[in-house]
């Protein structure tokens, strides 16, 4: 059984390693850049209705059409307008032309 010396030094452990995985998960983008990137005003009217628009950044370019049907699926149980097969294509170009290479 640990004592409280060895409590105390766990838990400090902990936060330390937790701080530093967390100041890694920090995005830069640039903003100005990627809103005149093709697609930013459909994905901009598509995404902004339940959250903020996410940065292709997030994860690689071949994600993003699973993301985007994942998303399609929440907005079919919201009742809210999906994209046309035309916005589909300029979502998925978007996001995989920001993205993570």
């Amino acid at each position: 059984m640990l004592n409280q010396q060895g409590i105390l030094m766990k838990k400090v452990v902990c936060i330390i390693a937790m701080t530093a995985l967390l100041q890694g998960c920090g995005i830069q983008v640039d903003e100005e850049k990627i809103k005149k990137t093709p697609g930013y005003d459909v994905a901009e009217s598509f995404c902004s209705g339940c959250h903020s628009l996410p940065y292709g950044v997030q994860h690689v370019a071949a994600a993003w059409p699973s993301i985007v049907k994942r998303m399609e699926g929440h907005m079919v149980k919201a009742k809210v307008k999906l994209p046309s097969a035309q916005e589909r294509v300029a979502l998925i170009d978007f996001f995989q032309k920001t993205s993570a290479k």
